[in-house]
């Protein structure tokens, strides 16, 4: 036997009490001596105690068998590295899953979250800050309401009229970007063409002399 001991199963009490304190001295030195070294003791003058110590035999070749085929199982692992953790023992099962296949705790509440939490929105489109702005021809109400404005001393329709029949282009041709510009500077011609009227009409500074006014 290589185990140093045996199991006792309780099983054997109804039989143990066919048996006299004697006997099951008796009985009890044989189980010993057959679990330390496998001796068996003859009990041809008792054949009640002989048979009882036959079944108790049987039960520690038993078991003797799972101890050895324990042992050598552990072996086997150890040889492997060592016994398989439990979550690294699969068991399968009839559906084709396994026993100890994770669930996870916290159902995922979204199925198809969006990979980008914090989108950013599409931009605004701009106009390109480089490409000038369309001009648009003002209206006579428009230029009277500028003139008014600014204090300007100009004609509104004469204005209109010059640039209406020149497309709004400027006297080099080319085509008005600003309408407020050039009434700003027909203002200026004027006031200049005002002052140089009143130069050539006033009189001479030493008195005397007749003189044209040119306007």
């Amino acid at each position: 036997m290589e185990s140093k001991g045996i199991i006792i199963h309780s099983d054997i009490k109804e039989k143990l009490e066919l048996l006299s304190n004697d006997e099951a001295g008796q009985l009890f030195k044989a189980i010993i001596a057959y679990a330390e070294d496998g001796k068996v003791l003859s009990f041809d003058e008792n054949r009640v105690l002989g048979m009882i110590f036959l079944f108790i035999k049987d039960q520690i070749d038993r078991d003797g068998a799972k101890y050895r085929e324990r042992c050598a199982k552990n072996r086997e692992s150890g040889k492997l590295g060592g016994r398989p953790r439990k979550s690294d023992r699969l068991i399968s099962k009839p559906n084709g899953l396994f026993e100890n296949q994770t669930v996870s705790e916290k159902p995922n509440p979204n199925p198809n979250p969006n990979p980008n939490p914090n989108p950013k929105p599409n931009p605004i489109p701009t106009e390109d800050k480089g490409k000038a702005k369309r001009f648009v021809k003002p209206s006579l109400q428009e230029i009277a309401d500028c003139i008014k404005e600014k204090g300007y001393n100009v004609d509104a329709g004469a204005f209109y009229d010059y640039y209406e029949a020149n497309g709004w282009k400027q006297a080099g041709g080319n085509p008005i970007k600003n309408w407020k510009a050039a009434l700003s500077t027909w203002n200026r011609r004027e006031g200049d063409l005002f002052k140089n009227n009143e130069r050539k009409a006033s009189p001479p500074v030493n008195g005397g002399g007749t003189f044209k006014t040119t306007i």
